[in-house]
């Protein structure tokens, strides 16, 4: 496991428990040396993990400690909680009922803040070993990758301009057979009856090629607009339900369901019912042929010129959901392209200084052409965009990628990334993974999320909700956040996070117990959070899995 892994979410719940424990000290107990012995003591452990997270140790010690102390902050966050609720409902129960609850939560108490002292006795016994690698318990850690005060919603340039799909959007524009006016008028009768028939593109290339951004730029496109009066993209994924999918593209087309049990025969018509007009639909993400067999029902053919694009990894797929129109090959960015998307991603007016320009080039040679690549990298070296010994220790840690490996070194790019990110973010950042693939998420929302939630920590001169909009704005910098739209102030109003950093967020939460997504036969025992999508609610629910250490659904 790795060590930011463990410790990332206690930068939110300590904080939180500490300002619990505050705000409460005297309903939570008379015996004040108590109280102050375990804030003391969580003082101390939040020292060490936000230490021990920032510098990423990888000793088996330290590791097993930090794993511990994180489940035994969860056990203290329950007991916490729990009797501050129920203390407030013993008011209006009777002596005894009332006794005998303080009893147990004193028991409760006592042996959590025992737990506590003497992991806290384990934590400066393993530093005063001798060990020159072991965290320093100090305040005032100086840090490369610390939160801009000026990490606002506002302030980012307008649009997220795409670079090197310029060619690529044109082609698959022509095979979508969109034409600009004066071409239509030079088509003969023939031709124009054969292009209204449904036709299926597809376009495929590996994990972090831009698969979906282009398919974005396409549907975003002047002539796109103007063709097709309706325009959605929706995500298959490998996990394919149809039923998700249905319910997915009848929410783009802002079709209502009242009875959420329909069959999918019926929602099938509805979809149909829905796309009578000029279409154009991106399915985006298809792992498999039988998945499209499964779904194309949905689509009519209505002979009026309606388009689908279908994007996948798999070449094989690729061919078979469009057998009589060639795949699109995706291919990989340009040294020109790689190099301005660098930039623009790392200094915005695309100047890069001279110093750093060597570095860059080693950089960029590492990163092979994938923009995925490219623009997770761009958000590390942003954080000190102009000091060359961070873009050396940059250079350093990311893998090569122009092997075979490609897939599997694509994980350590979005490491690296997380594990600069400052040990308030990481939270947040891997929440985000509770969304939906391709959702465009409201940024209200989001925020909102992570104040209840409790990630965003008491601040002396700001108030949550701009503290909120800092961290948001600390995720956008970093490239992990795509904007959406935005008010007309120039205010991020929406966001989506690419399908491979969402992934990466559902595997990194469940290791760190933040949260798991349900499917059948899934045991979240230890899971502090589920996220149940619809139909598999009432599954989980009917189930009965054991969940001792859940809070939230």
């Amino acid at each position: 496991m790795e060590a930011a892994v463990v410790g990332a979410v206690l930068g939110s719940i300590i904080p939180y428990l500490l300002q619990l424990i505050k705000e409460n000290r005297e309903l939570i107990s008379s015996n004040y040396k108590k109280i102050d012995d375990l804030s003391k003591n969580l003082h101390l452990l939040n020292k060490f993990m936000v230490k021990y997270t920032e510098d990423h140790y990888k000793d088996d010690i330290l590791m097993g400690l930090a794993e511990e102390i994180r489940m035994r902050v969860y056990e203290v966050e329950d007991v916490l909680e729990t009797y501050i609720v129920e203390e407030s409902l013993y008011k209006k129960k009777n002596f005894v009922r009332k006794a005998v609850g303080s009893l147990k939560h004193l028991s409760d108490l006592k042996s959590i803040g025992k737990t506590i002292q003497e992991l806290s006795k384990r934590v400066e016994q393993t530093r005063s070993d001798n060990r020159g690698y072991v965290p320093v318990l100090v305040e005032g850690v100086k840090r490369n990758n610390a939160i801009s005060k000026d990490n606002q919603l506002e302030g980012y340039p307008e649009a997220d301009r795409i670079i090197g799909f310029e060619d690529a959007a044109d082609d698959v524009l022509k095979l979508l057979a969109v034409k600009s006016e004066a071409e239509e008028q030079s088509t003969s009768e023939a031709a124009q009856q054969s292009e209204s028939k449904l036709k299926v593109v597809s376009i495929h290339g590996m994990l972090g090629l831009g698969k979906t951004t282009l398919a974005n730029k396409i549907l975003t496109d002047q002539n796109t607009e103007y063709e097709f009066l309706t325009r959605i993209l929706v995500s298959v994924t490998k996990k394919y339900e149809k039923k998700e999918v249905l319910l997915s593209i009848l929410r783009s087309l802002k079709i209502s369901i009242s009875d959420q049990n329909m069959s999918e025969a019926d929602l099938v018509n509805k979809v149909r019912d829905g796309l009578k007009y000029r279409y154009l639909v991106v399915v985006d993400d298809v792992w498999e042929g039988e998945h499209w067999d499964n779904l194309k029902g949905a689509f009519p053919d209505n002979n009026n010129g309606s388009r689908v694009i279908i994007t996948t990894r798999e070449v094989r797929v690729a061919k078979y959901v469009s057998p009589k129109c060639e795949p699109y090959q995706l291919r990989f960015m340009k040294p020109e392209e790689a190099e301005e998307l660098l930039r623009m991603k790392v200094f915005e007016e695309n100047k890069c200084p001279e110093e750093l320009k060597p570095i860059e080039r080693l950089i960029l040679e590492k990163c092979d052409g994938l923009p995925l690549a490219i623009v997770v990298t761009g958000g590390i070296l942003k954080a000190n965009p102009k000091d060359a010994n961070w873009w050396k220790d940059v250079l350093d840690e990311v893998p090569p990628l122009v092997d075979k490996k490609r897939v599997e070194r694509i994980d350590r790019y979005i490491r690296l990334s997380y594990d600069k990110l400052h040990h308030e973010v990481k939270p947040c950042f891997l929440y985000l993974g509770v969304f939906p693939e391709n959702l465009e998420i409201q940024v209200w929302k989001v925020l909102q999320l992570w104040i209840a939630e409790g990630f965003i920590p008491q601040h002396e001169t700001a108030s949550l909700e701009r503290m909120a909009e800092q961290y948001f704005g600390e995720l956008v910098d970093r490239n992990l956040l795509i904007v959406g739209k935005r008010t007309l102030s120039g205010k991020i109003k929406t966001c989506r996070i690419h399908d491979t950093l969402r992934d990466f967020c559902k595997k990194t939460a469940k290791v760190e117990d933040l949260f798991q997504a349900i499917h059948k036969n899934t045991n979240p025992s230890s899971s502090r959070r589920l996220c149940c999508i619809n139909a598999q609610f009432s599954e989980y629910i009917l189930g009965g899995q054991p969940a001792d250490k859940l809070k939230y659904i």
